[in-house]
Formats: C-alpha cells, structure tokens, sequence
C-alpha cells in the first residue's frame, strides 16, 4: 500500500515571506516546532492507502492535471483548529479562485472509481504551519487570533501527487509526480 495526497505547491518565496511575518507576530518564534517549508501545501484531494498495482491506473487518470490554469491565490489570515477547546493546528488562510474549489470536486468524482471516499465537507483552503501537542499557552494564541498579516498573493502553478510516510517524527512527503498548470 502507498499513502497518497494531492496538493497545490506553495512556491518557497510565498512561504519565506509567510515565515517573515510568524516571526513577526509570535515571540519566541524558535522555540515552537514548525511545519518545514518544504512540506507546506495546500491539500486538494487526501487519497489515503492505495494499492501500488493501481498507481500506474492513478497517474493516468491524473493527467488531465497538466491542463489546468495557474490559480491566483492570497494568503490572508491566520488561525486555529480547536479539539476540545485546545489550539491543535495553526493554519494560514488563503483566498482563490472559485475554479480551484471546482477541481477539488473533480478530483473527487474521478477518484471515485479508485473507491477513494468523496469529501463530504466544504473545501477551506489553509496552509497547516503547526501541529500543537501541548497548549501553547493564552498570550501565544492571542498573538495569532489578534493578528493582522498582509495579504500574500501569488500564482500557483504547480500541483503534486505527493507520497506520505509516516513515521514517529512525523510525515514525510515525496513527491511522485508534479504538474505544471498553464
């Protein structure tokens, strides 16, 4: 079995300039474990377990991927996801095009013939930049939710099957194909 997602790639100055302004907004910006840049994605479509005699099968169907138009897109806020009232994800909101929520609804229904489970919720675009293990305590989250940052637009133009390995560290992510929109 190969674990599998399907992301927009944040290209690495729209992260820089993201990080620039954390680092601005929350004191002790090193002291909390961040997500790495390079795994800092917009989630399209979470496959989960497939079987590798399908893959072939899947990056086939994915090929209509090498179609799509480059998305203008803004990252405009930050955020919390809350289990049982404790901050567990900080995320970056982002604003895009309508289109990019009608691709997410593609991909659904053309995964569905690999049985991959339709997303039932609305898509929110976000960028998760941590994963919270332990309360990082009120003054942390009220820097973030009493925040403004400036709105970083950019063009994505690249989106990516992409492995994920888990291991007790965390995930790790390779990507196994990469389409250039146009």
């Amino acid at each position: 079995m190969i674990r599998l997602f399907i992301a927009l790639k944040m290209p690495i100055e729209v992260l820089d300039n993201l990080t620039k302004y954390c680092i601005q907004i929350i004191n002790n910006y090193s002291s909390y474990k961040w997500e790495q840049k390079e795994n800092i994605h917009l989630t399209l479509k979470f496959i989960g377990d497939i079987k590798k005699e399908i893959h072939t099968e899947l990056l086939n169907e994915l090929e209509f991927l090498n179609r799509v138009e480059l998305f203008n897109c803004t990252i405009n806020k930050l955020g919390f996801f809350f289990t049982n009232d404790q901050p567990r994800i900080l995320w970056a909101g982002m604003k895009t095009e309508n289109r990019l929520a009608d691709l997410v609804q593609e991909l659904n229904s053309r995964l569905d013939k690999f049985g991959v489970t339709q997303e039932k919720r609305k898509f929110h675009p976000h960028l998760t930049l941590m994963r919270i293990k332990k309360n990082p305590g009120e003054q942390f989250i009220n820097s973030v939710i009493n925040s403004e940052i400036p709105e970083i637009n950019f063009i994505a133009d690249k989106i990516a099957l992409v492995e994920s390995t888990l291991t007790k560290d965390g995930s790790i992510y390779k990507d196994q194909k990469v389409y250039e929109l146009k």
